[in-house]
């Protein structure tokens, strides 16, 4: 029974420090990744979906932060832009 207990006793020590070193290898790679994305932007998404021809309220939008190498001249940055704005057209996967 002690041989027993022993073994897995060494087993969580061993499954242990390697979660511990798979989990710091993760971290690592994240910080990595987000770095190389660099300065981030703030872009408007819907919250809700929006039907065609409403007017576009501030609780309909949601801000979400992008890369800004990814942002493109069709992206909404300013909550400026969307002031007394109506949604024309419903575009999505049918």
């Amino acid at each position: 029974m002690l041989d027993a207990r022993r073994k897995a006793i060494i087993f969580f020590v061993l499954a242990l420090a390697m979660a511990t070193i798979a989990s710091a290898i993760i971290v690592n790679e994240w910080n990595k990744v987000r770095s190389a994305w660099g300065e981030t932007v703030r872009v408007a998404v819907a919250a809700v979906d929006i039907q065609p021809y409403t007017a576009i309220t501030p609780e309909m939008i949601d801000w979400q932060a992008l890369p800004k190498q990814f942002v493109t001249t069709g992206f909404i940055t300013e909550a400026q832009k969307l002031k007394d704005s109506i949604a024309l057209v419903k575009k999505g996967i049918s």
